[in-house]
């Protein structure tokens, strides 16, 4: 009985491995952030960076959030999200507003709109708690486990569209639906197909051919400098870089999205187990 207990309680090293990885990637995107203007390759690295690694987390938290959503577990969705997302939104505050130059530096500015406190606007990366929240309901309300097709249709609608009015603040939900296809894409993942991805050795070498594929387009875009407003969701196609008119701009997100869903099966399928 012991032993049974201990195995139900290991971890699954390949998810812990892909996240581990994802949040190394994370750590050195914001480390070169100052040099991304001043450097090539560190703009090859930034984008390279920004390219995979939120849809990556996205599509894994769609797949270890999809129990929850088959059982309706709105308590432990509120628990695991809703409630780490106040405490740590009123810490950023409260230290916005005591710590020396704390506004300028930890910039709390959408704090304060309409001159009102508010947890509506998410500061930094905690936009990443409401897109599991929304990512939660929008699935149930379209039925994703019974329709996974059709949700996923949906969800890529909504991120083209989520590109043209200028960006949403409450809940940064431009951001949010932008990056909803992943989220969704892994709710709809099945257990047999995440072990397809771990173990089918006849996939490493795809793999690596859409890695260095994908770099080798990037890095021609390096002394462009930085594409994030294109990879991070949160521009509004009026306003992406390269004069790019409305239906370029709306190609390029399309592009994004398709390219990076082969991104997170290639990264994927070559984490080590």
């Amino acid at each position: 009985m012991n032993d049974n207990l201990i195995v139900a309680k290991q971890r699954d090293l390949w998810f812990d491995n892909a996240k581990g990885f994802l949040m190394i990637t994370v750590v050195i995107g914001h480390l070169i952030t100052n040099l991304v203007n001043t450097f090539d390759v560190f703009a090859f690295w930034s984008n390279y960076i920004y390219f995979f690694h939120m849809p990556v987390f996205a599509f894994l938290s769609g797949y270890l959030l999809k129990g929850r959503i088959q059982r309706r577990d709105y308590v432990a969705v509120i628990n695991k999200t809703l409630v780490p997302y106040l405490a740590a939104q009123l810490l950023i505050y409260l230290c916005g507003i005591t710590l020396p130059h704390g506004v300028r530096a930890i910039s709390v500015g959408r704090l304060y709109y309409s001159g009102l406190f508010s947890f509506l606007f998410p500061i930094y990366h905690l936009w990443y708690f409401w897109g599991i929240i929304i990512a939660f309901v929008f699935c149930i309300i379209v039925k994703a486990e019974k329709n996974p097709v059709r949700a996923f249709i949906i969800s890529v609608i909504l991120s083209l569209v989520s590109g043209f009015p200028e960006p949403v603040e409450l809940l940064r939900l431009s951001k949010v639906l932008g990056f909803l296809p992943f989220f969704v894409l892994g709710t709809i993942f099945t257990k047999p197909q995440i072990e397809f991805l771990k173990n089918k050795k006849a996939l490493i070498i795809p793999a690596v051919v859409v890695i260095v594929s994908s770099g080798v387009c990037l890095w021609n875009f390096r002394e462009s400098g930085s594409l994030k407003f294109i990879f991070g969701m949160n521009t509004s196609y009026w306003d992406y870089p390269f004069d790019l008119n409305i239906f370029e701009a709306l190609g390029a997100r399309f592009g994004f999205v398709a390219v990076a869903f082969l991104m997170v099966f290639a990264i994927l399928a070559l984490c080590p187990k």
